[in-house]
């Protein structure tokens, strides 16, 4: 109750405010009687206080000032001043300080009962909290009731909206997703959020979101869901904190219990599936003696196979913060969604530091787009909460359902022979590869080295920094400002280097047949050094 409600009860009968009128809105629920002036030490948001001011008649000027200031800090409710004989009404400077923080002070008759006061104030905050209390029970059930019922997301937000008068927005803030009462409601961008200070009622945490919209901002109430994986997850409350009762908070409450409980049910079943998913695809993949019939059935599982065309797409993720391992997967889940967003007839096998998706493609023109892989990677690197990182992708050629591990050799193949720091960041076909397929096919790397021109691999033996400066400039197709770029050097020096190179080894940087000697020396090179 606050001080206007309090004053209608019948202990305070002929009570007048005779100061601070502008705080009768202050919030009341219990009530003591003073005596001592040290409120730091006692005094709480919500206090009324009872007192003929004889606590306060040693007090000084100061000393007043620091009791008032402190009680409009703490939050006390009200004071309540009953006249005596040697002090019949209420000292100046108490009655300008009460105005100057709008804090009531209430006169009552000299023959008012300090009990009374006391037995009405409390009682009535004893009988508010025993309602809330039977109201908190009666809401608790109907939560376990509905839970017995294994509900929808759904479900849950269409119980709470009828409990608190407001649609609801249960937000995946790390997949994007929205479940929702509301549709245009729920067509908000990621909100600001800022927290509110600890309530009584609630024990999560509350915030303040600012939701945009294309043509406007509202103000919500939204509440971390706490989840013990790495998701993050809030209740959007399409109405401010400040309009939710003490019994709305207790709704959101129990419906906030009710939800943790549907998330880690939804997580176990999502990991079932993934990992059966994933075994699934990694035999479809790896498996070349499998029966066509068990093939196709597995693809249908997968939730493709209707077109006769297949194509596998590699992604490799390499984090920028070796520290950062952990937050991998998330890249990886994020870019999924949005690919399959995009080609819909597609599965995935994730794999540690790569995900490759096999896509049933509808048509030729339907295959994957460089470009759009390109720009799915920019967006999701783009995403403040994960962790930089580079990439490098590789699409297979197209193939039917009965060579699916040919594809998955092709990417591989070219993640193999291709992951260099100068190659991530860029989507690689199978088909484009030109002579380069002839080298995959050689299983042991040390047999490539026969392939690698003289010249090359004396660059290589007498000056591994003279060696890359002469492959990044070809991999640059000659740029000096690019290659200085990427080696962080002066291009002079690449001028000048180059010109040594081509003086001391005889090789012609202008001449493709010797760059592609460089270039594919560079990539013999690379790959033996991967793998010893």
């Amino acid at each position: 109750m606050n001080v206007s409600d309090a004053l209608l009860l019948p202990s305070f009968e002929g009570a007048t405010v005779i100061a601070g009128r502008a705080g009768l809105d202050r919030e009341v629920s219990t009530a003591m009687i003073v005596e001592a002036p040290d409120i730091e030490s006692w005094g709480k948001s919500g206090q009324m206080l009872i007192t003929s001011f004889y606590a306060f008649e040693n007090l000084s000027a100061d000393g007043l000032t620091f009791f008032f200031d402190k009680a409009d800090e703490l939050g006390i409710g009200a004071i309540v001043f009953k006249p005596e004989r040697l002090l019949a009404e209420a000292p100046a400077q108490i009655v300008k300080l009460c105005d100057k923080h709008d804090l009531p002070l209430i006169q009552i008759p000299s023959d008012t009962k300090y009990e009374g006061l006391l037995l009405d104030v409390l009682g009535n905050f004893l009988d508010s909290n025993l309602t809330l209390l039977n109201r908190f029970y009666d809401l608790h059930r109907q939560t376990m009731d509905l839970a017995l019922r294994e509900p929808t997301v759904l479900e849950i937000l269409l119980k709470l909206r009828g409990l608190i008068h407001a649609d609801i927005t249960f937000f995946d803030s790390t997949k994007d997703r929205r479940t929702t009462t509301s549709q245009e409601l729920s067509r908000f961008t990621m909100p600001r959020l800022t927290e509110f200070d600890e309530n009584q009622y609630r024990s999560h945490r509350y915030f303040d979101a600012e939701l945009t919209y294309p043509e406007l901002t509202r103000h919500a109430t939204a509440v971390l869901i706490p989840s013990s994986d790495d998701q993050i997850y809030y209740l959007i409350l399409h109405v401010k904190v400040a309009r939710l009762s003490p019994l709305d908070i207790m709704a959101v409450e129990n419906v906030v219990s009710l939800l943790q409980m549907e998330i880690l049910k939804q997580n176990a079943l999502d990991r079932k599936i993934f990992f059966q998913n994933n075994n699934v695809m990694r035999e479809l993949l790896t498996e070349s003696s499998l029966d066509p019939e068990r093939v196709m059935n597995s693809l249908q599982s997968l939730g493709i196979g209707a077109f006769p065309h297949y194509e596998a797409l590699m992604l490799k993720v390499n984090l920028v913060d070796p520290n950062a391992i952990d937050r991998r997967g998330d890249i990886l889940i994020m870019t999924r969604r949005r690919l399959k967003m995009l080609y819909p007839e597609t599965a995935y096998l994730e794999m540690n530091d790569s995900i490759v998706f096999l896509h049933n493609v509808k048509s030729p023109q339907a295959r994957y787009d460089s470009a759009d892989i390109k720009t799915i990677m920019k967006d999701v690197a783009m995403v403040p909460a994960l962790p930089a990182f580079s990439y490098l992708g590789a699409i297979s050629s197209l193939g039917t359902s009965s060579n699916l591990p040919d594809l998955m050799r092709e990417v591989t193949e070219i993640e193999r022979f291709f992951d260099g720091e100068q190659y991530h960041g860029r989507i690689m076909r199978f088909e484009d590869l030109g002579i380069y397929k002839l080298f995959m096919q050689v299983t042991d790397a040390t047999e490539l080295t026969r392939f690698i021109d003289p010249r090359v691999r004396e660059l290589h033996d007498r000056s591994f920094e003279f060696f890359e400066t002469a492959s990044v400039l070809c991999e640059n197709n000659l740029n000096y400002q690019e290659t200085a770029r990427q080696l962080f050097m002066h291009p002079k020096t690449i001028r000048y280097r180059s010109e040594r190179i081509q003086k001391t080894t005889g090789l012609d940087f202008h001449n493709p047949d010797d760059r592609l000697q460089i270039a594919l020396g560079s990539r013999i090179f690379r790959l033996l050094d991967k793998e010893n």
